[in-house]
């Protein structure tokens, strides 16, 4: 017996005696359904199934207030653990979610910062080009000046 037979296990009540069991194999040709009716007792009849073989059944269960803890309306389709590490997972995607967002944003800072640093770098390449032509006429003007300042000293003399 797994997990949801354990959950409409209720305690053996002798006043109740004449509860029916009714369990109904439910084929298509796509797919098994096994309907189970929890009968109040707590027991189950699958002596029905030894002569079939192996055989993959969706398990719906009808429940009565008897065998049920909570709804008797409410089927419970997953385990606590199966909740749990879904909730688990849920966690983990969400936070890497976020962490991919926040990633993204920084991707674009850094690209937008890198595109103002390049834009910057062809200013100070340009700006140096300038400053290498000021510091060549400079230069020359200065050779000049001293040639002139030469010549004037030399005719002085």
């Amino acid at each position: 017996q797994g997990h949801f037979a354990r959950e409409c296990r209720s305690p053996k009540d002798t006043r109740n005696k004449d509860t029916q069991r009714r369990n109904v194999l439910v084929e298509t040709s796509t797919s098994n359904a096994l309907v189970l009716q929890c009968d109040g007792v707590g027991s189950y009849d699958w002596s029905f199934q030894a002569d079939e073989g192996l055989t993959n059944y969706a398990l719906m269960a009808f429940t009565s207030s008897s065998c049920s803890s909570g709804s008797d309306s409410e089927v419970a389709s997953c385990s606590e653990a199966c909740s749990n590490a879904y909730a688990t997972l849920q966690s983990h995607y969400d936070n890497l979610t976020n962490d991919l967002r926040k990633s993204q944003f920084d991707v674009l800072s850094y690209k937008t910062g890198l595109e103002s640093v390049e834009a910057r770098l062809v200013v100070y390449q340009q700006n140096e080009n300038v400053f290498e032509k000021d510091i060549k006429v400079l230069k020359l003007d200065v050779m000049l000046r001293d040639n002139a300042l030469m010549s004037c000293l030399e005719t002085m003399l």
